[in-house]
């Protein structure tokens, strides 16, 4: 049977469960007591800012991820470098010596 509710949990809120070494929990329940709070709130609070610290790790190491691009340098090997700014687009196709001859040599339109 389970206990009777004392009070009413937030929308938000759950309980959980956790099992911890007590040297452990003597270690958190002296942290609590020296920032002045229920020991229920230290640990939500500490554990909000792990994962805080965690997700900001996560997308700077994305982001310097995506900041690097792999230019092959030979069959066996790549560098890695750093891009200052994003890579220019393509301005077209490139004209080779052979083709600006021949366009050279072809008849232009009369207007």
């Amino acid at each position: 049977m389970s206990k009777p509710r004392r009070h009413d949990r937030a929308p938000d809120q759950t309980q959980i469960t956790v099992s911890l070494p007590k040297s452990l929990l003597d270690e958190i329940n002296a942290f609590a007591k020296a920032d002045n709070r229920p020991r229920s709130n230290w640990i939500v609070t500490e554990l909000a800012r792990i994962v805080a610290q965690k997700l900001a790790e996560k997308t700077a190491e994305a982001r310097a991820i995506s900041a690097l691009t792999v230019v092959p340098s030979s069959a066996s090997t790549a560098r890695i470098i750093l891009n200052e700014e994003p890579p220019a687009p393509p301005r077209g196709p490139r004209m080779t010596g052979a083709r600006k001859v021949l366009r050279a040599l072809k008849p232009k339109p009369k207007t």
